[in-house]
Formats: C-alpha cells, sequence, structure tokens
C-alpha cells in the first residue's frame, strides 16, 4: 500500500498568462500591427505627393527648358554665324527663340565661342535640338498631337486638353544675348 505522505510528481497545470506569453512578447516588440506604426498610408501619402511634384514638373517645365536651349543656341547661332552654314542660322531665327533685336545683337557680337563647339557639325546639332524644342512648344500649343514626342503627348492630355495652357517663358529665366 503506497504512504499518504509520498507525493507523487506534480503535474504543473499551464496558466492563462502562460498560453498567451509569446503573443504578449510579440506585441511588445513594436513591430507589429497592434502597437507599432502602419506603414501603408504613409506609402501612400508619399505616392501622392510624388505625383503632384511631378504633374507640377510637368506643367513648369518649358521655362527651365527654354532657358537651356537658349543659353546654348545663342552660342550655336554665333559660332554658326562665322563658321558654318547659312541655312542652320536661319533655321534658328526662323524659331522665334530669339526676338529680331536679339538676332541683331547676335549678329555684332565679335567672340565667336570657337573653343565651346569642336566642329560646326556639334553646333549644328545644338541649333538643331534648339529648333526642334521650338517646334515641340508650337505644336503642344497648337494641338498638333500626331507631331509631340511622348512627354508632349503626355502634356497635352493633362493640361492642354482641359484648357490649362503651361507656361513657356519667365522673365526671370530668360538668359540675355546682349
Amino acid at each position: 500500500m503506497e504512504s499518504i505522505f509520498d507525493k507523487g510528481p506534480t503535474v504543473r497545470v499551464a496558466t492563462v498568462y502562460d498560453r498567451i506569453g509569446p503573443e504578449i512578447l510579440h506585441l511588445q516588440k513594436g513591430s507589429s500591427v497592434r502597437d507599432g506604426e502602419f506603414s501603408g498610408t504613409k506609402t501612400g501619402a508619399w505616392a501622392a505627393f510624388i505625383a503632384i511634384l511631378l504633374l507640377i514638373g510637368l506643367f513648369i517645365m518649358d521655362p527651365f527648358l527654354f532657358a537651356m536651349h537658349k543659353s546654348s543656341a545663342a552660342k550655336a547661332y554665333i559660332y554658326l554665324h562665322h563658321y558654318g552654314s547659312e541655312s542652320a542660322t536661319k533655321d534658328l531665327a526662323a524659331s522665334q527663340l530669339f526676338s529680331p533685336n536679339e538676332i541683331e545683337a547676335l549678329n555684332n557680337r565679335k567672340d565667336t565661342f570657337q573653343s565651346y563647339f569642336t566642329s560646326p557639325s556639334e553646333a549644328g546639332e545644338t541649333a538643331t535640338s534648339a529648333v526642334d524644342f521650338m517646334n515641340g512648344i508650337r505644336a503642344l500649343r497648337t494641338g498638333q498631337y500626331e507631331n509631340l514626342d511622348p512627354i508632349g503627348k503626355l502634356r497635352y492630355m493633362l493640361f492642354v486638353r482641359n484648357g490649362l495652357y503651361p507656361p513657356t517663358i519667365w522673365d526671370g529665366l530668360d538668359p540675355s544675348v546682349y
């Protein structure tokens, strides 16, 4: 017969806190959804912010590109006037990138920008890109959709078709050729 004073092995019964302990530790890490920050709303806000910045950039990009093309086209015009073909200078003058007074001032300039271009063909490429830019602006404003590049087509669909004409020139960015 067994003794009543002998204790057998005790069976430990798990408490409720023992059962949910790992869950409590998981929730206290800070990376859980309950206590941590949910990054989904911030991602959407950043995506919307970047989309708005891209729309603003597409709308106001012409004055910056105009200034860039005009400054390089002025150097190309002077170089081509002295060393290049007369047809390229006429194309630049006809593109309305320069006013008639600016063309007269460019014709009377003494510096030749010979060290800026290595050959008349390089200056001709610069002049051609400036003329193409002005033709693209004109096509965008007149609604010639088939003559636009892919960015121009996107800008046409977003702005011009809805009656918002992007600015072309800002006086603060317009480089002086005098």
